[in-house]
């Protein structure tokens, strides 16, 4: 194992989705800017804050100075939902860690257990911990002890977490990415103008798609509109502007730092030893 620079660092997709402030007021940039943000208009089928959202993400994986601006840091509260609460993400030294694509997986504490208090969550909480081994091969005698434990009449859920799909993050083509976008953009025309009465609609309510009824009714244009093209054409820029501007979501571990991450336990232990044998 080799690593080149430790002061690039790698996360999961879903830890850089926890960092964009995606919630907070969107200030639309001019036309001129927002027409700008692929090579092809998509303002003709998004909505202007839809393409405002797709700005800001472009803004953040290209844009230094305005990710150092704009990332928000990371906070956690223990809202008694699951046995292990949220702790400061990991960020990684070397893009293969096996920490960086390992599934996370654990329990939801029953509403009988959170009905009786503080203590009993603890109490819960500690249990799990010391029998969760059995949850690989004996996962009936763990529930069955965790029911007698607590006088349970509906025993826990098992919740397993997909850590960002590091498959998704390789070997994906831009240029392909590209064929991908404009062949969604000129089908989305071409069903626009499908019939009259599908492009009255379009027309009418497509660009407030997610205001309509219409839009959950399997069938409707407006259907079809919002989750084959609107829908469609918004992944994959987003994964557009990922794969040429930070393909393996790299970042300055002080920047990480700074947002609440800590370092994975397991691969910056490796790279301490590297930089020792290299003195």
């Amino acid at each position: 194992m080799f690593f080149t620079n430790t002061n690039e660092v790698y996360i999961t997709k879903q830890n850089f989705n926890k960092i964009l402030p995606l919630n907070e007021k969107i200030i639309i940039p001019d036309d001129k800017t927002l027409d700008t943000i692929y090579k092809n208009s998509l303002r003709g089928i998004l909505s202007t804050p839809e393409v405002g959202l797709l700005y800001i993400l472009k803004e953040f994986y290209s844009n230094k100075e305005f990710a150092l601006e704009r990332y928000q840091k990371i906070r956690f509260e223990d809202n008694k939902k699951f046995v292990y609460v949220s702790r400061n993400p990991s960020y990684h030294y070397d893009i293969n860690c096996k920490n960086l694509s390992s599934d996370f997986v654990n329990f939801e504490i029953p509403e009988e257990i959170k009905a009786r208090g503080d203590h009993e969550i603890y109490l819960f909480r500690e249990f799990y911990k010391k029998n969760s081994h059995l949850l690989k091969e004996k996962n009936d005698i763990f529930i069955m002890r965790l029911k007698i434990e607590f006088k349970l009449e509906n025993p826990p859920s098992r919740v397993e977490f997909d850590n960002s799909g590091r498959q998704e993050i390789n070997n994906i083509d831009l240029n392909e990415l590209e064929k991908q976008i404009d062949e969604l953009i000129i089908n989305a025309e071409k069903y626009r103008n499908t019939d009259k009465e599908t492009k009255e609609i379009i027309e009418k309510y497509g660009y407030g798609t997610h205001k309509r009824k219409e839009t959950q009714t399997k069938g409707s244009p407006l259907y079809e509109w919002h989750h084959t093209y609107k829908s469609g054409i918004k992944e994959l820029i987003k994964e557009y502007f990922r794969v040429k501007f930070n393909p393996n979501l790299s970042f300055e571990g002080k920047l990480l730092d700074e947002l609440g991450f800590k370092p994975c336990a397991h691969c910056s232990r490796l790279a301490d030893e590297e930089s020792f044998l290299n003195i």
